[in-house]
């Protein structure tokens, strides 16, 4: 006769987030690790990062952050718990960018364009695919950051009325 073993399978989550430098790493990690285990032992779930963010407080966002990174272990009722209650987390509504806004993000659009049409730069966008929607690039209608990234005008027009962040690099956009 066989035996049955119950195995009680873990799941790993990966969590970023970012802390201000003059916090120091190994105090915001201590912090940070802190309060997510105390919710976790409490709730039986992971705090959403909305609620982490809050908790490490705010700061001078031109100050430049440290990124820290847990990897944290959940059991299948931590996991599933968790995955519920992120599940059911309503996205607050973008706020409508201003005209002033609007006319930078253009201005941006055309000066880029226009400065890499002669480029070789050009070419390769008809492989790329937007970071955002992930289609394919089409060269009239993109837009590069200052930092370089590239995204369909429409798609970062509406991910910059949500952050003010590039989505790929997370460099701060300025409109």
């Amino acid at each position: 006769m066989g035996a049955v073993f119950i195995l009680n399978m873990y799941h790993y989550m990966y969590l970023s987030y970012r802390v201000p430098r003059e916090t120091g790493r190994y105090d915001a990690m201590e912090r940070i690790e802190r309060y997510v285990y105390d919710h976790l032992d409490e709730f039986g779930c992971l705090p959403r990062d909305d609620t982490v963010t809050t908790y490490i407080g705010s700061w001078d966002e031109q100050g430049d952050p440290i990124v820290l990174n847990l990897m944290i272990r959940l059991t299948d009722a931590q996991a599933i718990k968790t995955a519920s209650d992120r599940s059911e987390f309503k996205h607050p509504e973008p706020d409508k960018m201003d005209k002033k806004s609007k006319k930078r993000l253009r201005s941006m659009s055309k000066r880029k364009r226009s400065m890499s049409e002669d480029e070789p730069v050009h070419k390769k966008l008809k492989e790329c695919r937007c970071p955002i929607c992930l289609e394919d690039m089409d060269s009239k209608k993109n837009i590069t950051l200052e930092c370089n990234c590239v995204f369909h005008y429409t798609c970062i027009k509406k991910w910059l009325s949500c952050k003010k962040i590039c989505p790929t690099c997370e460099t701060a956009v300025k409109i």
